[in-house]
C-alpha cells in the first residue's frame, strides 16, 4: 500500500505517522479473521495507545489507516486461501 495515495493520507504525515496502525491493522485482522474491523476497534485503540511513540496521531486520525490495513490483509489473505483450495482440488481431481 502506498499511504500517500491512500484515501486516509494527510499532507505533512510520514510513513512512521502511519506504521503503528497499519502494524495494528495487519495484526488483528490475521488474529482476528472471522470478525469484521468494528468489533477489535476498542482493543486496537488501547494497543495504539501502548505503540504509538513516535507518531504525531491521535487514534481517532489513525483508525483510518488501521482500518485501511485491516482490508488489505482481509483481502490478500482471502485471495491466498481461494488459490490454495483452487490448488488443492485440482491436485485431489488428478
Amino acid at each position: 500500500m502506498n499511504y500517500r495515495h491512500a484515501a486516509f493520507y494527510r499532507d505533512g504525515t510520514r510513513f512512521e505517522d502511519y506504521a503503528p496502525a497499519i502494524y495494528l491493522g495487519i495484526t488483528a485482522q490475521i488474529e482476528n479473521p472471522g470478525l469484521v474491523f468494528d468489533d477489535v476497534v476498542p482493543e486496537l485503540e488501547a494497543r495504539y495507545q501502548q505503540i504509538c511513540s513516535g507518531s504525531t496521531l491521535s487514534w481517532a486520525q489513525a483508525a483510518c489507516a488501521a482500518e485501511a490495513a485491516w482490508t488489505r490483509a482481509r483481502m490478500i489473505s482471502g485471495a491466498a486461501r481461494a488459490a490454495f483450495e483452487s490448488e488443492l482440488a485440482r491436485r485431489r481431481a488428478a
